[in-house]
């Protein structure tokens, strides 16, 4: 039985141009809250041909007087052929409550089963990985914790001269309003800086090292 947090307008997933990508990168993000180092974002390509399996990896710990207080932990793969999703893995410490989501293609039907149900369907929307600049044209996004389908707005803010990867760069803005929050900015086709708020009101930044 389909949950009630997916919805049941879908999108079509747009073919990715993959590119600008090498056969092998990592994208190293430090995860700051406030300005402060809590932990790491990385973000790993390998290419063979058409097919791409991006690796992502999540680990955030907030800590007052050496005590954890909040946790969070995320793995994912996702498998692409000639630009298409073919496969969606993760798994998630969400402070201490446990997440999943396996998406797989079969002929024209994608299955998608996580924690907030599951479904058939022919089509589905990208994942809210964030990676890819494509994200920045979406009306819907997958919530890459649990599967369930994220309706969002994105206004386009103009080029901007941000730090990353220890220098200065000038990287496309762009902002995402709805039912995921997030600041983006990307260059050369690669996702350079996120910037949202946290339930607690506080700053958190992903800065590519």
């Amino acid at each position: 039985m389909l949950h009630k947090k997916f919805l049941i307008a879908l999108i079509a997933l747009m073919s990715l141009n993959m590119a600008a990508f090498a056969d092998e990168e990592t994208l190293r993000y430090e995860v700051q809250r406030n300005g402060k180092p809590i932990g790491t974002h990385e973000v790993g390509f390998e290419r063979k041909g058409e097919r791409l399996t991006v690796e992502v990896e999540t680990d955030v710990r907030v800590k007052i007087a050496f005590l954890t207080v909040y946790r969070f932990a995320h793995e994912a793969e996702e498998q692409w052929q000639n630009g298409k999703l073919t496969s969606y893995h993760s798994k998630t410490d969400d402070n201490g409550t446990d997440k999943f989501l396996n998406l797989s293609l079969a002929g024209n039907t994608y299955t998608v089963d996580g924690s907030a149900g599951r479904l058939e369907a022919a089509d589905m929307a990208l994942p809210a990985s964030l990676w890819h600049k494509a994200t920045a044209t979406q009306e819907q996004l997958m919530n890459t914790l649990d599967g369930h389908n994220m309706a969002v707005s994105i206004e386009d803010a103009g080029l901007q001269t941000i730090k990353a990867a220890g220098k200065n760069i000038e990287a496309r803005h762009f902002i995402m309003s709805g039912e995921l929050q997030r600041e983006l900015w990307y260059a050369d086709e690669r996702l350079v800086r996120v910037k949202f708020f946290g339930e607690d009101g506080s700053t958190i930044e992903y800065e590519l090292q």
